[in-house]
């Protein structure tokens, strides 16, 4: 779960989401129903009700809303009120549109259910204080109250079965995993199964909401506090918003937490991560890890549990080690057989292929192989192990030092860094740019990697490299991405897409083109090349790589070099492009001759003012013409109706 945005409002008391549509509803203490574009969240309206909202239920057709007034108010699409009704005589603490029916429940004790004109259908009774909550699972509503009881109602018969649950009163119920789950004052959730209670997880303050989603428990106190629980009860994720909060929904991977503070909004994805080295691909899920050989045929695919979910995962170069690491705590790991090697507590690690650290503390500890070889009075807030080197950010600069911690290089910056890395000289990205050196590109970069001394990076999803050539940075685009990108290596981009996939990126050309821009190998016929020094309008220094005739054609004309360009042509449309450049300089000589050889004999003809050429038929109005500069005219009307009057005048 990773924080996303922060839309700034006063008290929201309820979250509701369009069925279909990128609409998100949000009920507003000051009696105000704003209505949001779930995507951008952008504020589409606001539907003013005057009175607190707590509750919001949407279909396809309909919006439905609660008040404090007893008031349920009907909407149609476009947000007009179709019908609003007082039909309870306190709060309406939550509305529900089912089968064009509507529920409702109120603090006058009871819960009703009305058609779509508000007439009422059916009444519940039997709870002795406030009805909080509902929910509807086949023929049967499930009902809490402050009076410490679920309530088990026929929906057929409209009686109802009640029991006493917990010390205060009852907030919230939910189903989860086949079990009936409550959320109360005392503060506590409970676990029910056939009335009975079989788990109960206490919590710091009262629970105000739970929500059920996929295989986790979503938990909301009132204090802020938000838990995700697994199946197994589990705390996944936990964090105080500081803050009351009283909802939570969740559409397209997006989190969104309703508080007093305004709506706050977080990417629900479990986790990802992934490496590639020259023999392995890993990527890792949640807990589990996926991984495969690249010399097995058609990449077998194996898979493992870690110990837990991870919140960070760094792999070693050659793919033989991998820690993992959450809450202060890490695991050094041997991919071979996925045992422990080492574990304790840090702030941050990294790996290389012999050498491990860990920031605590106490500063930075190294390992060799596994055992403790020295530790460095350095208090960096991030590490990383950069050959035998370490990168160090601290709050405004990143240092490289050596093993023995002195210092190397250094950068001053007191931008918000995502990364950092070395390669000859430090540079990072932040969330908008990526800085190397005095070079700022402007792109939102998502993955980067360095393989044989060359950056790749991703942004939306696109592959891009960098050149530096003659002192200027370039980045040049390679492909689109679908997939988790893992890494190069000597195949191309290594992603997880529902298995490993390579994708063939040309790999070797491209290290061959850094290389000869770099005097590090000889000059050679690269078609990334050639094309790269084109796109920044070196056309001289890529006509000294190209050797191929069409290459070199194109640059030639782009240097109107154009008497060089002549013996290169070899079709039709080299002789008409290389014709109309000539026709630009007016040397209709060459002109007419180039058309000609281009077998476009009408624009020859009517720029071969010296009639130097014998032409087949022409185009008919053309042919009059040719037929009259040969002295054919009058064979070319012989038979017509024109014959007579030719000859006369002719």
């Amino acid at each position: 779960m990773k924080f996303n945005k922060s839309v700034p409002l006063s008290k929201i008391k309820c979250i509701e989401i369009h069925p279909s549509q990128p609409i998100i509803y949000l009920g507003m203490y000051n009696g105000t129903v704003l209505v949001y574009d779930s995507i951008n969240l952008t504020l589409i309206t606001a539907i003013s009700l005057g009175n607190v909202v707590r509750s919001i239920s949407a279909s396809e057709k309909f919006l439905i809303t609660g008040d404090d007034s007893g008031t349920v108010s009907i909407f149609d699409t476009n947000h007009f009120k179709i019908i609003s009704k007082k039909i309870h005589s306190d709060f309406i603490r939550k509305v529900l549109i089912k089968d064009n029916l509507i529920y409702s429940c109120s603090d006058d004790c009871s819960i009703l259910i009305s058609d779509l004109n508000l007439g009422r259908i059916g009444i519940l009774e039997g709870h002795k204080h406030f009805v909080m909550d509902f929910f509807i699972s086949n023929t049967l509503l499930y009902s809490v109250s402050l009076d410490c009881s679920l309530g088990i109602f026929n929906l057929q018969s409209k009686k109802g079965n009640f029991i006493t649950l917990h010390d205060n009163g009852i907030n919230c119920v939910t189903l989860f995993d086949k079990l009936i789950v409550t959320g109360s004052d005392d503060p506590s959730i409970k676990l029910v199964n056939n009335s009975v209670v079989i788990s109960k997880v206490p919590f710091a303050s009262n629970v105000v909401k739970i929500v059920s989603y996929e295989e986790t428990l979503m938990v909301c106190c009132e204090n802020g506090e938000f838990t995700i629980l697994s199946k197994e009860l589990e705390v996944l994720h936990k964090e105080n918003l500081r803050t009351k909060l009283w909802d939570v929904k969740i559409k397209n991977n997006k989190m969104f937490l309703g508080t007093d503070e305004g709506l706050k909004v977080y990417d629900f994805i479990k986790l990802q991560f992934g490496f590639v080295s020259k023999e392995k691909a890993f990527f890792v899920e949640g807990d589990s890890l996926f991984y495969t050989r690249f010399s097995d045929n058609a990449f077998l695919v194996k898979d493992t549990k870690l110990q837990y979910e991870p919140e960070k995962v760094i792999f070693s170069e050659n793919g033989k080690s991998m820690c993992i690491f959450k809450e202060n705590n890490f695991n050094l790991i041997n991919t071979l057989g996925f045992r422990t090697k080492l574990s304790g507590e840090c702030k941050d690690m990294s790996l290389s292929n012999d050498l491990f650290v860990t920031l605590s503390e106490d500063g930075l500890t190294l390992y060799e192989n596994n055992k403790l070889i020295d530790n460095l009075k350095i208090f960096p807030k991030k590490v990383k192990l950069i050959d035998n080197f370490l990168l160090c950010q601290f709050d405004n600069k990143i240092q490289l030092v050596d093993k023995e911690g002195n210092l190397i290089k250094e950068l001053e910056t007191n931008e918000k860094i995502i990364d950092f890395f070395f390669l000859e000289e430090i540079f990072y990205f932040t969330n908008e740019f990526l800085i190397l050196g005095d070079t700022k590109i402007y792109k939102k970069i998502s993955n980067l990697f360095i393989y044989k001394q060359i950056i790749f990076f991703i942004s939306n999803n696109m592959l891009y490299y960098l050149v530096n050539h003659k002192n200027k940075v370039h980045f040049i685009f390679i492909s689109n991405v679908n997939g988790f990108p893992l890494g190069i290596n000597e195949r191309g981009l290594v992603i997880y897409d529902d298995t490993f996939k390579v994708i063939d990126i040309k790999i070797d050309k491209i290290v061959e083109c850094v290389e000869v821009l770099n005097k590090k190998r000889e000059s050679s016929d690269n078609i990334l090349l050639t094309q790269f020094l084109i796109s920044i309008g070196e056309y001289e220094e890529a006509l000294c790589y190209s050797l191929d005739p069409l290459v070199k054609f194109d640059i030639l004309l782009r240097l109107n070099r154009l008497e060089e360009c002549i013996p290169l042509c070899d079709n039709k449309m080299m002789y008409k492009k290389l014709a109309n450049k000539f026709l630009e300089l007016k040397d209709y000589c060459k002109v007419s001759e180039l058309f000609f050889k281009g077998e476009d004999f009408d624009s020859a003809f009517l720029f071969d003012f010296e009639n130097k050429e014998k032409y087949p038929k022409l185009s008919s109005d053309l042919e009059i013409v040719r037929m009259y500069r040969n002295g054919n005219l009058k064979e070319f009307f012989k038979g017509s109706e024109f014959e007579k009057i030719v000859e006369k005048n002719y």
